[in-house]
């Protein structure tokens, strides 16, 4: 018996299968146990760009597979398995692969990342001092460069600093100049303020916990200085590069603009830095997390205005 050998014709394949296309495809889905590493969060967010995820590439052979299966099937409508097979051993079958792959709409990064709410926190930064622990310096003194610093961040009248510690029965050294046009604005209790202070048992950068919702960043275009820390949201000092932080708490009194913040610290000098609270490496040191034992608040950390 003889069996006749199989031909084809490459070219009109091609033609054929091209017109046949669809405008779109949607070749990637993200699965809901997906996540997104602490690591790429912070790129993304330093470099104010999705751009990180994308060059991990991650979902190209999920993308490659989808346009191979997209494309057998269209051949299977018109030809045999047998021109098919031929078929996939051309340029022309190449291709029509990657013609489809360029119409893929969907977009699993930027999804991912939308879907994303991640414990975070903006961490106060100076990079002449941090606060000292009260017990070290025997009391609160004025004039320290951090100190100086946070309570300009936070609109606290030093003057009413000071009358708080006093009452504690917390010494006091220096200066504390009254500025009433920071009353009214304040975004901390002047008494949780105290007791922040001096509960903290080593070195520490004042800092706001909470979670990030990341579509909450896409919002803003990466604007995180246009982005709000809302009122009731957890601060305390912290220890990011020991471990270690205050014993006690406070909470935001009122809602503050990320960008109201750095004009504040600007002025000492200081600046701030959201950071998310699982990135780690040997830049970054301790998670709160880790220090607190837990989520340190369930808050959302930023929302866009």
């Amino acid at each position: 018996m003889i069996t006749k050998s199989v031909t084809i014709d490459e070219e009109k394949m091609y033609q054929d299968i091209y017109g046949s296309l669809d405008e779109t495809y949607s070749l990637v889905c993200i699965d809901y146990r997906d996540e997104l590493t602490g690591e790429l969060i912070q790129k993304c967010l330093e470099k104010k760009s999705l751009e990180p995820l994308y060059e991990e590439d991650v979902y190209s052979e999920a993308r490659y597979h989808n346009a191979v299966f997209a494309l057998d099937e269209l051949l299977k409508k018109k030809y045999t398995q047998e021109e098919i097979d031929l078929f996939k051993t051309t340029d022309e079958y190449d291709s029509l692969r990657i013609e489809i792959e360029s119409r893929d709409d969907s977009n699993p990064e930027k999804e991912l990342f939308e879907k994303t709410r991640i414990p975070a926190y903006i961490r106060f930064h100076s990079d002449y001092d941090c606060w000292l622990p009260v017990w070290e310096e025997g009391g609160i003194r004025a004039g320290k460069a951090a100190l100086d610093g946070i309570m300009a961040a936070l609109s606290l009248n030093p003057r009413k600093v000071k009358e708080a510690a006093m009452a504690e029965d917390i010494p006091v050294y220096g200066t504390f100049r009254n500025l009433p046009r920071r009353e009214g604005k304040e975004l901390v209790d002047y008494n949780s303020f105290i007791r922040v202070l001096c509960e903290t048992p080593n070195y520490g950068n004042w800092s706001f916990f909470g979670r990030l919702e990341l579509d909450e960043v896409l919002k803003t275009d990466f604007d995180i200085d246009s982005m709000t820390i809302p009122k009731g949201t957890t601060a305390a000092m912290f220890n990011w590069w020991n471990g270690g932080g205050s014993l006690d708490f406070c909470e935001t009194l009122r809602d503050v603009t990320v960008g109201e913040l750095k004009k504040r610290l600007e002025r000492h000098s200081d600046d701030l830095r959201l950071v998310i609270d699982d990135h780690q490496n040997k830049d970054h040191g301790y998670k709160p997390s880790e220090v607190y034992g837990g989520e340190v608040s369930p808050d959302i950390l930023l929302t866009s205005v």
